[in-house]
């Protein structure tokens, strides 16, 4: 899985009950899921799998 960046701009969460490491988890599954679904819909079946 990657990390995180310290360099930038850390954005995430805000308030008392900050969970920045999970976000940044939910975002990877949506992207990976996202390029699962583009991939179905191009017949790309051997990047599904």
């Amino acid at each position: 899985m990657t990390g995180a960046d310290s360099k930038g701009w850390y954005w995430g969460d805000w308030g008392t009950n900050v969970d920045k490491d999970l976000l940044m988890i939910e975002w990877y599954y949506l992207a990976l899921k996202g390029y699962k679904n583009t991939s179905e819909l191009k017949g790309k079946q051997a990047q599904v799998t």
